[in-house]
């Protein structure tokens, strides 16, 4: 078995606000993916969904980084197919899932998450996939999760990344990490 710096690691992401600022978000985002990858190495795989414009800003910046990214889709949800370049970026995944009907796209996301980044004003209605479920479940599972502000120049870590960690998935390699997805999600 490979090593615990040699395993992929997860970074996953997820957005609970209006988007009132793509840039700046955009911006966030970039620096916190570089910080990342230099704290949980060169085999850092992404996770998002495909749900809002959040969700396809992180994944332009992961394939500008070429990160490889693994997307979502939750059951009953549309996506953004009027946003530019969303047929673009999709087709530029690592892998894309249809979660069925009984999963929901927070509760994927956490689940496999090494790191755990949140774009949030905090102002949501609380319902299933909301900051604070989110943040709940994370904390319950001591996984490492960054909260970014909209508005607020920097983020904070609320429990902070360690390199040394195996990787939650335990998969040595990304290949194996695919292969279980792929029988775990039929398209």
């Amino acid at each position: 078995m490979s090593s615990p710096q040699k395993q992929p690691k997860i970074i996953s992401f997820t957005a609970h606000h209006l988007l009132q600022d793509p840039h700046t978000l955009g911006e966030k985002i970039t620096r916190e993916l570089l910080s990342l990858q230099h704290d949980l190495g060169p085999t850092l795989i992404a996770m998002c969904g495909t749900t809002t414009l959040p969700d396809l800003i992180f994944l332009r910046k992961c394939i500008q980084l070429r990160l490889p990214t693994i997307t979502f889709q939750p059951p009953s949800t549309t996506h953004p197919q009027c946003h530019p370049g969303f047929s673009t970026l999709t087709s530029a995944t690592l892998a894309h899932y249809s979660l069925p009907p009984t999963s929901t796209l927070s509760h994927s996301l956490i689940e496999w998450a090494d790191a755990l980044l949140i774009a949030s004003s905090g102002n949501e209605p609380p319902h299933p996939d909301s900051t604070a479920h989110t943040l709940c479940e994370a904390r319950a599972l001591g996984i490492p999760t960054r909260l970014i502000h909209p508005t607020s120049p920097s983020a904070a870590w609320l429990i902070p990344p360690d390199p040394t960690r195996p990787a939650r998935h335990g998969f040595p390699t990304r290949t194996d990490l695919l292969d279980f997805l792929d029988a775990r999600f039929p398209p």
